[in-house]
This record gives C-alpha cells, structure tokens and sequence, in this order.
C-alpha cells in the first residue's frame, strides 16, 4: 500500500506532511489548500476500492473497515511515520456531502436514492466516476472517534462505496439472468464460484440494493426472481410463472447447479486416482495400485449415474421452457387472430367489394381513354409548310458538308507544304556535307 500511495502524483513526499496532517482547521483559513487535500484523499480512496481492493488487505469488496483503514493508509518514509490524521474529514465529506460513501449501519435501515442528482462541482466530478447511485439522506454522519487523538475513526462501521456496490449487485443480478429464479444460497454460490463476492456481508449489502432500492429483483423467503417494469417475475423463457411454482423451478435450478458441481468433483476424482493408480505402478506397489482401481471403478459408476440425474433434470427444464414458449407462441397468435377479425370487419361485404371493383376498372379504362386523346394533341403543319422546312433543312446539310470539305482541303494543303519544306531543308543539308567534304 505505501509503494502505491507514494506512486500516486498527489502525494509527493513534500506533500506527505500536509496531506497525512489534521487539516480541518484549513477549512476556514486556506480554503483552497483544504480542498486539494481532500479532493486528494477522495480519488486516492475511491481508486483503491475500486481497482485495487486487494491492497486493504480484507474480503470485503465494496466497503473500507474503519478498525483497519488507518494503519493500512499509515505510510512510513525513512525515518518518519506519516499516520491519515485527517482521514474522518476526508469520509465525513465523501457521505455527507458527495454521497459516494454510507456507513453500512446506516444502509441496513436507509434506502439509496438511485435517482438523486447531487448538486456542486465536486459531486458532480464524483458522479462522473460513480454514475447516479446517492444515499443522499445522510447529511450529519461522523466518521471520527471522539475517545482518540491521533485521527482514529469510530469502531466496528464499514463505509460502503456505492459505485463498487453498484458493479457488484449488477454482476450478481447478470448470474441470476441466466438461473432465473434462484434461491439464495443458489445464487451466492454462484457469485463466490464466480469470484463476485467473497464475504456474506457483500452478498447481503447486493442482494438488499437490487431487492430495495432498484427493484430489479423480486424476493419471496429465499427465493430470488428477476422483476419486469410491472413488478411481476420477469424470465426469457418462463415469466408470468406464480410465486408458488417459482419455487419449484428453483428448487430445480439449484437441484442441476449442485449436481453439475458434484459431478465435476467425481470427474477431478477420477483424474486424480488414475493418475496415482499408475504411479504406483511404475513403483510396483501393485496391492495398492489394485485397491486404487477397485476406488476408481466405484468412482466411475458414480460419475455414471450422476451425470444420467443430470441430464434428466436438464431435460426437464428445458421441456418447461418448451412449453412455455408454447404457451408464448399460442397466446400471441390468439391476439394476433382477434386483431385480424377486429380489422376484416370494418372491410366492405362481398358485393360491395365487387361493385368498388368494377367503379376502379371503369375509371382506369377512361383516365387510359384520356390519355391517349391527349397524346394526340400535336400541332399539324400545311403541306407548303413542310416542303419549306425540308428544304431549309437539306441547305444547312449542305452548308455543313462545304464547311467539312474546305476543311480538309486546308488541312491536305498544309501538310503538303510542311513535306515540300522538309525535303528542302534535307537537299539543303546534303549539299552542305558535300561541299565541306570536297574542301576537306
């Protein structure tokens, strides 16, 4: 934990002495200096709990221990020993003010705002971090020890941090998406194979967020059920199902979980035991390797019939979502058909179909009738007319081709020229050579 803390660019040594110092008096003679040191203190804190819980050296992951978060934080530098005397200031702000903290004795009795918008620059710079989770009933809590003088905080409390309670509840609630609906114990043991939670007071602090305060999970004795926006059983396969039956298809749920679990311990056992059965016979111990094999066939027999239990308690399951699917499906063509009929009602009869048949047809046919009349709507010119304009059409044809031909005349012509003068500037060039040659 020191290595960490000196690592973080707020607290430079030079800063150490300020930081780790009973700062509350700075709050009414260097604002700004009280600020820095607790809006230190805030991202340091909500950095650990967040990404680096295993530095508090505890199980708990969503919540700091106040009989062991001073003497974690306590940073030794050479020969100094820098104790968090401020760390109260620093908590007492985080749950009375930004809400990012509440005391768990608080939390059992209080709701969570998960609504609640905070108000001010430094919330909102939290909220950035932590999304809209607020306790925000909690205004007056005192973190501090009034017995100790060196910053010691009131024993036996754990301060939740509810963004890190937040991700947690929404881990466990996707593992009861996919074991929809689950007991208690089902569901926590999900979450512990899982490596969600480790101890009973994180599960419980979840399961009373998602149950209370977001209302995304219903609970009925031990038995744990997604909730729709209607607060009814909410399951991709089998919702609408009454509490009494949701029992039964937990108990079923919990029923494959713990046999999927055994057989995975019978198929490890069997791995092991073949491994060490031929141990023994590379060593020729051959009685025990024999008393080994006798094991291993028992185990296999197990491993055998477990996984026949399983598969028909799968197949059950999976025909319980068939038919429900079934009931799905047939609930929704019914709609569907009613709709149909509402609809086809308010369509005209037989023969009054025909009869706005036949009007479209006669219609079609006139607006086809108009339309051909109108296409023949061009102008008609007189014979002397036409013989004009064939005539001033064939002068411009010839007009054109005179204008092509003197073209082409100019063009040869040219060309001509550019021959003649070439040929003469080579004769040129030859009698030139010739007379230098005879000089020569």
């Amino acid at each position: 934990m020191e290595d960490f803390i000196l690592s973080d660019k707020n607290f430079k040594r030079s800063r150490l002495h300020s930081l780790y110092s009973d700062f509350s008096h700075l709050k009414q003679t260097n604002v700004e200096g009280y600020a820095a040191n607790l809006t230190s203190w805030k991202f340091l804190l909500l950095d650990i709990i967040s990404k680096h819980v295993e530095l508090l050296c505890q199980d708990d992951a969503i919540s700091f221990d106040s009989n062991t978060l001073v003497s974690i934080l306590t940073v030794r530098d050479t020969s100094l020993t820098y104790i968090p005397k401020g760390l109260s200031e620093v908590l007492n702000s985080m749950i009375n003010e930004d809400h990012t903290l509440v005391p768990l004795s608080l939390f059992k009795s209080k709701p969570v705002d998960v609504n609640g918008n905070g108000d001010g620059i430094l919330r909102s710079i939290f909220r950035s971090i932590m999304g809209t989770s607020y306790c925000n009933h909690v205004t007056n809590f005192d973190t501090a020890d009034p017995s100790s003088d060196d910053g010691g905080l009131i024993p036996n409390e754990k301060f939740i941090c509810l963004s890190k309670l937040k991700d947690i509840a929404g881990q466990i609630k996707l593992l009861l998406t996919s074991n929809n609906p689950a007991k208690l114990n089902h569901l926590q043991k999900l979450a512990e194979n899982n490596n969600v939670v480790k101890t009973q007071t994180d599960f419980d602090c979840c399961i009373q967020y998602l149950t209370r305060d977001t209302m995304d999970v219903g609970l009925n004795g031990d038995i744990t059920y997604l909730l729709g926006s209607d607060g009814h059983f909410k399951g991709e396969n089998i919702s609408g199902l009454d509490l009494t039956t949701l029992e039964t298809v937990a108990d079923l749920n919990y029923s494959i979980f713990k046999l999927q679990n055994h057989y995975d311990t019978l198929h490890n056992s069997l791995n092991t035991l073949d491994h060490k059965i031929h141990g023994l016979i590379r060593e020729n111990r051959l009685k025990l390797a024999k008393s080994q094999l006798r094991i291993k066939k028992i185990v296999e027999k197990q491993l055998v019939e477990n996984q026949l239990k399983l598969e028909n308690l799968q197949i059950v399951r999976l025909k319980l979502q068939e038919a429900k699917t079934n009931v799905s499906v047939a609930e929704t063509l019914k709609s569907n058909a009613d709709l149909l009929k509402k609809i086809n009602k308010e369509a005209p009869d037989a023969d009054e179909l025909d009869s706005i048949l036949q009007d479209i047809g006669d219609e079609l046919d006139r607006t086809t009738e108009i339309f051909s009349k109108l296409g023949n709507l061009t102008t008609t010119e007189t014979q002397e007319e036409e013989n004009i304009i064939e005539t001033e059409l064939s002068a411009l044809e010839k007009e054109e081709e005179d204008k092509n031909r003197k073209s082409y005349t100019k063009e040869k012509s040219e060309n001509a020229e550019q021959e003649t003068s070439e040929k003469l500037r080579r004769i040129s060039s030859l009698f030139q050579w010739k007379t230098n040659v005879k000089i020569t």
